[in-house]
């Protein structure tokens, strides 16, 4: 008997591991604290862990006034609950912790724009502080800066926040989307060789002929100049002056396409405290700026408050602040900005406090939650940040923290500012195109013509260099992941989302739980040797697992046929997104057939996806091998690039297929697999020619002759079936009978494009079904007929089988 074991459990296990990042099994036990513990944390100033400490303290004794006086601290310190912080303050408060309690209430209600309320705080402050406290001047200057902010708040901006990311301070650029039409934010290092501050921002107009930007003033505070660009070179610059540029911080410049409305921020007094975001235009007239006007509410508050970009093309505008985070984070905050915002009357100061902070919809319930720590909130706010990029199908990162290796991370980097670079390009070559079908003059046509030519190379060429890239960072981060999990330090980083179902993109149903030894080690042995020839032991571990993988696909492919062929009738095939292609939902459907159907159709769509799993884990490893190869000793293997260009092919011709609007089609998401399938073999012709050349002998298993693929019930049956197979391969054809190939079996014709790669289609009906088998070829021998298989595979049917027809009958031989 042949022995029937399940060695697909241990790659499943090891493929949820991967797959399935942040799942409970690696969430670490609540670290417990003593309130001892809790103050020493707190008063060596590490906030972020004292709230952690006293969030655990709080869960133990809810009501102990102490806890919520230090918890309340941390949270304003860490600004994670400002509005969880002034309800612990006040409880302090009411239970007489200490006086110091007015202090932190008040800088609480300012930070949650309560002004009169922060006022009354502070005073209350004052009136118990000594003389020698160090805090009363600060004190006073806050009362000040509250009142000020009173004022500037009467009329307030009521936005509709439509995005929140956190980023590192230098790297807020990133998050900023402007349209071309509108010009470039860059820092000054991008723009200036040097004599400028490096890592402060400049605006360079859309036609690229005058640049405003910061610099350091004789007095060392930061101010704004311009230059303009002349026929030979750029002329001197220019002091913005006074009522721009004051004794204090003036900086990150921003002009609307007007050419006269300015943007830019400023910590002199007057304001809210920190930077302000402040408005002002150029009259004309006198060739100087009006007084600046602060924008207030919401984009202002008692932190920094900076860095205001519109494009008007688009109705966005984006603005930077740290009044949600610490350290070197900053919030960049888009907003909808179409020209209909106008600063209206406020009715009340929780209108003022509500606005200030600027929520995204939905977040007002998270908004009043208690006990979660900066690191959470970082991970909540970020709900469509910078980028959306797949690490596999079931974990997506959306920030540039989420990178857990420095090296996928600077390649990812670098690969993220050619996308923007191609998307420039892409938008200057749609713009040339139009003016090319409106133009009538010859002359100018040949001109839009070259250029366009070359956009297009241009735009190819960065495309070509993402895809690559992006491929080493997939299997870098992937790697590092793998890495921490053995460790047992693995933690998913921010705003990293699983974007789908471990089980029900891996999981097979129990009922087909089975994997027979020989069929596996048919397939792994092919390859086995190369392998070990060319490839570290987690590779390895990889590849054997996408030789799995593929194994089960053509196993549970012919299992939905021959589920199929048992069903009565069949329901229509629909569109449906790649990204749903395995919900159970998306191919469960009531038909008069019930359950065979919609289990024939449900395995037919799970082998489909365990296909494009096999050869996507593969074609990543297999490339960067390959790549290496080619840059190392491509002129010396001509043979090994030709075979390498042409899956690389297979994978890009895959790729556009799947990348199509509106989502594929079954038949075509199976043709894809056939196509990556191509490109993946492709890969291996090459990787084994490179390996003889060198002297490395790979002797493949040859499959018997005339061996085929076995059908489940085949498996069941044991040795005698094997035997019985090896045995009719040399028997003699019967009269009229004869060995074709089944591709399937099918209510719709299948595709007439696949149908015409492929030898001649016959069909038979089911007989009281509204069903068809559908062969290829007419063949002598068993072993003709097997030959073919792979060229029909190759067409987009994949799981083909030889069968034996005679008289109308078909059977398996």
């Amino acid at each position: 008997m042949i022995k029937v074991k399940n060695i697909y459990t241990k790659s499943l296990l090891f493929a949820i591991i991967i797959f399935g990042v942040g799942t409970s099994i690696l969430n670490a036990q609540q670290k417990t604290y003593t309130s001892k513990e809790a103050l020493k944390i707190f008063n060596s100033g590490n906030y972020i862990e004292a709230e952690e400490a006293y969030s655990y303290l709080l869960n133990q004794t809810p009501r102990d006034a102490s806890y919520n006086f230090y918890m309340g601290i941390c949270q304003l310190n860490n600004k994670s609950d400002i509005s969880g912080a002034i309800k612990k303050l006040n409880y302090a408060r009411v239970k007489k912790v200490s006086r110091n309690v007015y202090y932190y209430l008040g800088k609480a209600q300012r930070a949650n724009f309560r002004f009169d309320e922060a006022i009354r705080n502070f005073s209350m402050y004052l009136k118990y502080a000594s003389k020698s406290d160090k805090r009363v001047e600060e004190t006073k200057n806050l009362i000040e800066e509250c009142r000020t902010a009173q004022r500037l708040s009467a009329k307030i901006y009521e936005l509709s926040v439509l995005d929140k990311s956190i980023s590192h301070k230098d790297s807020i650029l990133e998050l900023y989307y402007p349209s071309p039409d509108v010009g470039s934010v860059m820092l000054n290092q991008e723009f200036f060789d040097s004599g400028v501050k490096p890592n402060v921002t400049l605006f360079l107009t859309e036609r690229k002929d005058i640049v405003y930007f910061t610099s350091e003033s004789e007095t060392d505070s930061l101010d704004i100049f311009k230059m303009e660009k002349l026929i030979d070179g750029w002329g001197s610059k220019t002091d913005l002056k006074n009522p721009v540029n004051t004794e204090f911080n003036d900086a990150y410049p921003f002009i609307e396409t007007d050419g006269v409305t300015l943007y830019f921020a400023s910590d002199r007094p007057g304001g809210f405290g920190g930077y302000d975001i402040y408005k002002t235009y150029f009259d004309v007239e006198t060739q100087s700026y009006v007084e600046p006007i602060n924008l207030g509410v919401p984009f202002n508050s008692s932190e920094d408050d900076f860095l205001f970009v519109a494009d008007e093309f688009n109705g966005v505008a984006w603005f930077a602040s740290n009044r949600e985070t610490n350290g070197d984070d900053v919030m960049v905050y888009s907003v909808k900005w179409d020209g209909s915002q106008v600063r209206n009357m406020a009715q009340d100061a929780n209108q003022i406090s509500v606005a200030g902070q600027l929520l995204l919809a939905g977040e007002q319930e998270e908004n009043s939650n208690v006990g979660f720590t900066y690191s959470e909130k970082k991970k909540r706010v970020s709900v469509k940040t910078e980028f959306e990029f797949a690490i596999n199908d079931t974990l997506t990162y959306l920030n540039f923290e989420d990178f857990l290796s420095d090296e996928a991370l600077a390649l990812f980097r670098e690969s993220y500012k050619k996308q923007l670079e191609k998307d420039e390009l892409s938008a200057l070559m749609t713009a040339k195109r139009k003016e090319y079908a409106v133009t009538n003059s010859a002359e100018e046509q040949n001109a839009l013509v070259n250029e366009i030519i070359k956009l297009e190379t241009e735009v190819y060429n960065i495309d070509d260099f993402i895809k690559e890239q992006n491929i080493k960072v997939r299997y870098i981060e992937l790697q590092e992941i793998k890495k921490q999990i053995s460790n047992g330090t693995y933690q998913p980083n921010s705003s990293s989302q699983p974007s789908g179902s471990v089980e029900e993109a891996l999981t097979v149903p129990a009922k087909y739980n089975y994997l027979v030894s020989d069929e596996f080690e048919q397939q792994a042995l092919k390859l086995n040797d190369m392998y070990v020839s060319l490839f570290s032991a987690s590779d390895i571990e990889e590849l054997k697992m996408a030789d799995s993988l593929y194994v089960w696909a053509s196993l549970l492919h012919m299992e939905a046929s021959n589920i199929l062929e048992e069903s009565a009738s069949a329901e229509e095939e629909r569109t449906i997104q790649v990204s749903n292609i395995l919900k159970k939902d998306a191919v469960q459907e009531t038909s008069e057939s019930g359950e065979l159907i919609q289990e024939s159709k449900f395995l037919a769509t799970l082998s489909t996806k365990l296909y494009h799993k096999s050869f996507d884990k593969k074609y990543p490893i297999y490339w960067l091998k390959l790549n290496g190869i080619i840059e190392n000793e491509g002129n010396s293997q001509a043979e090994v690039v030709g075979f390498a260009s042409k899956g690389n092919a297979y994978f890009n011709e895959a790729n556009n297929i799947l990348s199509k609007a509106g989502g594929v089609t079954i038949e075509e998401y199976q043709k894809v697999a056939a196509i990556k399938k191509a490109g993946v073999e492709s890969q291996e012709k090459a990787l084994i020619t490179y390996a003889q050349n060198n002297s490395k002998v790979i002797e493949q298993q040859e499959e018997p002759k005339g061996s085929i693929q076995k059908s489940y019930s085949e498996l069941q049956k044991g040795d005698e079936a094997i035997q019985k197979a090896q045995v009719v391969k040399d028997k003699p054809l019967v009269d009229k009978g004869e060995y074709r190939i089944q591709i399937g079996v099918f209510r719709n014709s299948p595709n007439a494009d696949s149908l015409a790669k492929i030898p001649p289609i016959t069909t038979l009906e089911i007989e009281g079904k509204d069903l068809t088998k559908y062969m290829a070829g007419h063949y002598n021998s068993i072993e003709e007929a097997t030959n073919a298989i792979e060229s029909i595979e190759a067409a987009g049917f994949n799981g083909a089988y030889v069968v034996f027809v005679k008289d109308g009958v078909v059977s398996k031989p």
